[in-house]
């Protein structure tokens, strides 16, 4: 849809209008500058343009980014939900103690896994319980790891350390008793020293033989935090503490991750609008420009998008308020980086916003209000006007739950969809840009 109106420069006034402001700033200065004379428009025309439909492609997925502490996140959820959600927590030791090599089950009083929540409940919320086994698991999980089959059957066929099944308090420490014949085997099996050659010299390495896995149950999906490496003190990471008869040993987790499997009833691909955390799920869009005049000046443009009644799930930290739009690098379908090329997580992306829909409720849109400073660039880009360094190839926008708060994205099994391409028009995403022209009268 266009609308138009022209606004008509009269040279008659604008002339008069411009010999006097010359004539007051002369009787100050004797060679007045003709500041703006270039400038005074002719005729411009303002054009207020809904972008076509067939302008816009939408692609969804699983994006190929981890949830592991070295992504920024200290998050690590467990459980499983009604709807089918399951998250498995991925545990790691990066310290030893010469105390525990070779231990004897009997040397061991008492030992335990100490980790603390985080104040996020999904799935069955009310009732605050918990269920989740501690595993041990030969090898090791990649800091890329996602929920795949050959990590599944690792977890599958581990052995139990102790089972957790109880409330779920929020903010506070959860102490889960362990076997001691199993600690005690995990404890003499879980490392090993190989001898490697650096740079000419041999240097002692610490090879990781087996990890630990929080497989989730029950009926609800809780958060632990993980190894903490965003300015948390050491004493909240998850530690396994080994009671013997005259000393208690602490070895505090070095790495940690998380993987998710999502219910079957999610659909994404083509022209489908999914955005989710854990796994995580996200939304290529890209944007046709051909209906954008090539003189076009754009003064603003704005991407909205609606809601799916019943299609958006979150847990205990409410309504998805705030949606990321990464303007994305080259090639962001590519198989290796599906969803996931995101140049720079921190600096060149919008923000999607929900408004309130009155005083007491928030509204089903999601608005993108500061989007013409991007088409503006991706438009002079196409034109040829990159002297300044400014304009940026149109690759499109990856729509994805805010990674920056470490409660959206990397922490939550949150999820959203909204309507598509094939919506009634009053819900289909729409680009509404305002733009001017110069024209001849």
């Amino acid at each position: 849809m266009i609308y138009t109106g022209i606004i008509y420069a009269r040279k008659r006034i604008l002339l008069l209008m411009f010999v006097l402001a010359t004539t007051s700033f002369y009787a100050c200065n004797d060679n007045p500058s003709q500041i703006g004379e270039d400038y005074l428009p002719e005729n411009i025309e303002f054009t207020q343009l809904d972008l076509p439909a067939s302008e816009l492609q939408f692609t969804s997925g699983i994006a190929r980014v981890s949830n592991a502490s070295n992504q920024l996140n200290n998050a690590m959820l467990f459980g499983r939900a009604e709807d089918g959600t399951i998250a498995h927590g991925l545990l790691a030791l990066i310290e030893r103690s010469d105390r525990l090599n070779e231990i004897n089950a009997s040397d061991i009083l008492k030992a335990e896994l100490r980790m603390r929540t985080v104040n996020y409940r999904y799935g069955e919320v009310d009732s605050r319980r918990v269920n989740f086994e501690v595993i041990s698991m030969d090898g090791f999980f990649a800091s890329d790891a996602q929920w795949e089959e050959t990590l599944i059957n690792k977890i599958d066929n581990g052995r139990q350390l102790g089972v957790y099944d109880g409330e779920y308090p929020d903010n506070a420490f959860i102490h889960v008793d362990l076997s001691t014949a199993e600690t005690a085997d995990f404890l003499n099996n879980y490392f090993e020293l190989d001898t490697v050659a650096s740079g000419g010299d041999l240097v002692i390495q610490t090879q990781t033989l087996r990890t630990i896995a929080l497989k989730g149950q029950g009926t609800m999906i809780g958060a632990f935090l993980g190894t903490a490496i965003l300015n948390i003190p050491d004493s909240l990471r998850p530690t396994l503490v080994v009671t013997l008869s005259d000393t208690v040993i602490s070895l505090e987790m070095g790495v940690s991750n998380w993987i998710v499997q999502l219910p079957n009833s999610i659909e994404t691909g083509q022209d489908k609008i999914v955005l989710g955390g854990g796994a995580p799920l996200r939304t290529h869009i890209k944007f046709g420009l051909d209906s954008i005049p090539k003189n076009a000046v754009i003064h603003s443009a704005e991407l909205t998008l609606h809601i799916v009644p019943d299609e958006e799930r979150f847990g205990t930290i409410g309504e998805i308020s705030l949606i990321a739009g990464y303007i994305a690098g080259d090639n962001p379908l590519g198989s290796e980086k599906f969803l996931a090329d995101i140049s720079a997580l921190f600096n060149r992306f919008l923000l999607g916003t929900r408004p309130a829909e009155d005083t007491a409720s928030i509204s089903d849109v999601i608005q993108f209000r500061e989007f013409g400073f991007v088409l503006a660039q991706w438009l002079r880009f196409e034109r040829g006007l990159n002297s300044s360094g400014i304009a940026i190839p149109n690759n499109g926008l990856i729509l994805a739950l805010s990674r920056n708060d470490p409660a959206l994205e990397s922490a939550t099994v949150d999820r959203v969809v909204f309507y598509g391409p094939d919506a009634p028009e009053d819900l289909q995403p729409r680009v509404r840009i305002l733009y001017s022209t110069q024209v001849d009268v």
